[in-house]
């Protein structure tokens, strides 16, 4: 069968279904991806003539290191075989140099081949994830599509979380995206609420609308849909710079003149990746037979006009915690965990069986009227010192122990390590830190980063017959039309790698736990949130100012956003016309209270990106990486999918991000705490 993904008839280049010549292999590939290969296993191709498919190899469902350096390995294979085909003529190539020769329509030059060398790359199949997001998709594709239509987009865009995360509502990425559409925190923060409390990001409702705005912004600013689409991944500054550097607004001329290294294989693609998930998507039931939908998710909304715990509005309302979590995907999980009080204007989901519910009489008369406020009494933070402990801080601050446990989410035997941030109910009041720690009794410091290495022993995983074993080998069904050339001997069998690896995390996955669990490195001093590492306190204070020193993913927005000061009042007080960079001096006009907020509010940012990785991820192990010419934090980052904050504190960079004097640095190897999609 031969897959085209032709333009249709009298599309210009600024609709949305417009597939121009130079991408239609692309789209053909990713329909490939998307409906014939599964999550555990993936193509070797070559990155610009994605047609070109070397190598296919079974993987498994283990998501850990074993499997990425056999990819690696077969990666590098790969690449060996076409640099030797720079170097051997056509005579004298055994059959596998003349099976990857015979991909490409014309015989290459010596220096073509070396350049492919280096363009091969690894694609993970996604047939069952993208199976599991047509289900998903059911609970809001028809609210999403509504909301669209208000905004005047074309209703194929209601398709595109497919590409972004499989309609996975609690998708969170490891640099730090989240929710159905993917927003970073601070494109999100232009549309939607995202603290400590609130992150909107993760509510399907508020997202759609703030992707609604984002993709008409977009559109008016670049003015063709295929170019729109590609800024929400590549961003809307840098798609008018491709457009005045081509001088075309045709994304196939774009993506094939444009040369920007930030403009790589995902963002060239992205356009590509959307038309094939649209096209298997509203076509699924060709490609994958009867499925069972979601049905739509109904609720009812109700706005908040006083302060007001989640336990005490579950129980108000007559249902369970859990039920107030589904609900209520933009609550942050530290919320529920600690209770805390959610802000007066907040507009809760509740289910429909409550409609006729008279919400504020229900409210004013229930517990959750007994223990609402009218206003939050202004809270703050305590870092802890070395020796203390939270018998000290409770008896310091005059707070029941009990209360302290609790508002942090503490077991029973309270324990706490230095530079750990302690929130305080009420405010440290007068108290002003003292010089030395008041300590009632010396504590040890225990590191509780993550699980322990040690991996389920062999006669659980015996117990578990039910478990699937993975097949030595298998025969995979073509995976390609006539246009995408594979070699003929990649048809017949494939190797698994580390089959034991694979067995043990079926059983855990059966078992409900996560890889993570299982090879957790035993000790990582980092994966704690630590205000030390920091440095979130004043530098000074006067009368008139605060002065701190900017941190990592810190932006003037960001202060301005803290102190209640607009961004140009800041610059101008601090004289500052360019970006700012790491460790610069910077004098914000806030002072009493509106300094105390400040700082809650920084402290609760940087935390509040922390416990969100953790929450999802884990550290399990670490590599050494030897730092070469050219390199840079954000390269390396990129390349091992690791945040720079995490990168910057496993190697403790606290001075700056520069690589100088550093022969080696080490690699968190970060593995995913839920089971696959």
């Amino acid at each position: 069968m031969l897959l085209c993904a032709c333009a249709a008839s009298g599309q210009t280049s600024n609709q949305i279904m417009y597939v121009p010549e130079n991408l239609r292999n692309n789209v053909a590939f990713w329909e490939i991806i998307y409906q014939k290969i599964p999550s555990d296993q993936g193509l070797f191709h070559d990155a610009d003539s994605v047609r070109v498919i070397y190598d296919t190899m079974v993987v498994g469902t283990a998501y850990n290191k074993a499997r990425r350096k056999a990819i690696n390995a077969r990666e590098q294979d790969v690449a060996s075989v076409l640099r030797s085909l720079a170097d051997t003529p056509p005579e004298s190539r055994d059959q596998r140099m003349q099976d990857f020769a015979a991909l490409w329509a014309r015989e290459l030059t010596p220096d073509a081949w070396r350049e492919a060398a280096g363009r091969v790359r690894f694609q993970l199949g996604q047939r069952d994830n993208f199976i599991a997001g047509i289900k998903r998709s059911g609970s809001y594709l028809e609210r999403i599509k509504a909301t669209f239509s208000e905004y005047g987009l074309p209703e194929e865009l209601a398709y595109l979380p497919h590409v972004e995360s499989s309609f996975n509502y609690r998708a969170y990425s490891k640099v730090g995206a989240a929710g159905i559409w993917q927003f970073m925190r601070s494109t999100g923060k232009l549309y939607l609420k995202v603290g400590y409390v609130i992150d909107e990001r993760l509510d399907p409702v508020k997202s759609t609308r703030a992707a609604a705005k984002l993709l008409s912004y977009n559109y008016r600013e670049l003015g063709a849909w295929p170019l729109a689409v590609t800024a929400y991944n590549h961003g809307t500054q840098s798609m008018r710079r491709a457009i005045q550097v081509v001088g075309s607004t045709d994304i196939g001329e774009i993506i094939t003149a444009y040369k920007d290294r930030r403009f790589g294989f995902a963002s060239k693609n992205f356009y590509a990746e959307f038309i094939a998930a649209y096209r298997t998507a509203i076509n699924y039931k060709a490609h994958f037979g009867e499925l069972t939908i979601n049905p739509p998710f109904e609720f009812i909304e109700h706005t908040l006009e006083k302060y007001y715990k989640p336990s005490a509005l579950a129980a108000t309302f007559n249902i369970t915690f859990e039920t107030m979590r589904e609900y209520n995907l933009a609550i942050r999980p530290v919320v529920f965990e600690r209770d805390q009080y959610l802000p007066e204007d907040f507009v809760i989901h509740l289910p429909v069986s409550l409609a006729a519910k008279d919400m504020d009489s229900l409210l004013s008369i229930s517990v959750a009227g007994s223990t609402a406020l009218e206003k939050l009494p202004l809270s703050e933070y305590h870092q802890v010192a070395s020796g203390e402990n939270l018998s000290a801080i409770a008896q310091r601050y005059g707070i029941a122990l009990q209360s302290l446990m609790e508002i942090n989410s503490l077991d029973r035997r309270g324990r706490i390590f230095p530079g750990q941030m302690i929130a305080l109910p009420g405010g440290k009041h007068a108290v002003v830190a003292a010089a030395e720690p008041v300590v009632a009794r010396v504590q040890p410091v225990e590191q509780e980063a993550v699980p322990p290495t040690t991996p389920p022993a062999a006669p659980v995983v015996a117990t578990a017959p039910e478990a699937p074993r993975v097949q030595e080998t298998r025969v995979v069904p073509p995976l390609a039309p006539d246009f995408l050339r594979v070699p003929r001997v990649l048809s017949v069998s494939y190797e698994v790698i580390n089959d034991s690896l694979a067995r043990v995390y079926e059983f855990m996955y059966a078992a409900g736990l996560s890889l993570a669990a299982a090879y957790a490195v035993e000790e990582c001093p980092f994966c704690e949130f630590s205000a030390d590492y920091y440095a979130l306190d004043y530098i000074d204070q006067t009368a008139a100012d605060a002065s701190i020193r900017i941190q990592i993913d810190e932006t003037i927005g960001h202060l301005a956003d803290w102190s209640g000061v607009s961004s140009a009042r800041i610059r101008e007080y601090n004289a500052i016309s360019s970006n700012i960079g790491l460790g610069q001096l910077i004098k914000i006009p806030i002072v009493g209270d509106n300094a105390v907020k400040f700082r809650n509010k920084r402290i609760e940012y940087h935390m509040s990106i922390e416990e969100d990785f953790f929450n999802n991820y884990a550290v399990t192990s670490m590599d050494t990486l030897t730092v070469r010419r050219g390199m840079n934090i954000w390269t390396i980052c990129a390349n091992n999918e690791i945040p720079i904050w995490l990168f910057m504190k496993a190697n403790d960079m606290v001075n700056g991000l520069s690589l100088a004097g550093r022969d080696k640095v080490l690699l968190p190897v970060v593995e995913s705490k839920q089971p696959p999609q």
